[in-house]
């Protein structure tokens, strides 16, 4: 917009004055809305780095928790911990959702995936 109007000023030395300051206005509001727009960019950038950022900082702290979870997945641990409750020989109100054969295997899946989900931000790629 605006080479067009020094295009109009310099072309026409008669541009109502009018003209040119309809010009500005418009100009001038395309400004505002631009730097109202990359400010709404900045406030929900800012926003998703902080909560990433804490969400990062959570699963960095459970990063030898889930090391534990998989050194004990399917060792003679969690199998004889899996036998002992089939046969009912733990209390019934023990919660034992590492003892299901998909929880933990589940986690550990996701844990993974999520891994390489940040690599692949790191790296620009997108997903498919």
């Amino acid at each position: 917009m605006r080479a067009v109007l020094d295009f109009f000023r310099s072309c026409f030395d008669g541009i109502c004055d009018f003209c040119i300051i309809f010009a500005d206005k418009i100009l001038h509001m395309e400004q505002i809305e631009r730097i109202k727009t990359m400010e709404q960019h900045l406030d929900r950038a800012s926003q998703a780095v902080i909560r990433l950022s804490a969400a990062l900082d959570d699963y960095a702290e459970a990063q030898e928790t889930i090391r534990q979870l998989s050194a004990y997945y399917g060792s003679d641990e969690w199998k004889r911990d899996f036998s002992d409750d089939e046969q009912g020989l733990l209390p019934r109100d023990l919660k034992r959702g590492v003892l299901s054969e998909d929880a933990i295997w589940n986690l550990l899946e996701d844990s993974r995936a999520l891994n390489a989900r940040m690599q692949e931000v790191l790296n620009g790629e997108k997903e498919e």
